[in-house]
């Protein structure tokens, strides 16, 4: 999947918007430049899960999608496998979105 396909944009959107709400925030904050600690941490569990569901795009296409380069997107996998160790807290937040994430309603049909 490339995330230059409108559809599959749209879909990774509204992905984003899931995980947001989920986490208490909204996508405009995610995919901000603010670095609050935990508007950070929301957005490294975002990153991770869009990650693990879209895991044939690159991490330079997730990266575009995160207006960050592909590096970011390393870190932030490393510091939710940190975090989720050693901190109950964090590793409920990833639970309960993705949960949402992959619960939703939201997600675009595709007719082949």
């Amino acid at each position: 999947m490339s995330p230059g396909t409108t559809s599959h944009r749209v879909q990774m959107m509204l992905d984003i918007v899931t995980i947001a709400n989920a986490l208490g925030f909204q996508a405009k904050d995610i995919l901000g430049q603010a670095k609050h600690r935990q508007l950070s941490d929301a957005r490294a569990i975002a990153m991770v899960l869009l990650r693990e569901k879209y895991h044939r795009v690159t991490l330079e296409d997730l990266g575009k999608i995160f207006n960050r380069h592909y590096t970011t997107l390393v870190y932030a996998t490393r510091k939710c496998k940190s975090l989720s160790v050693m901190d109950r807290r964090f590793r409920a937040l990833i639970t309960d979105a993705r949960l949402a994430l992959y619960n939703t309603k939201q997600h675009i049909t595709h007719e082949k």
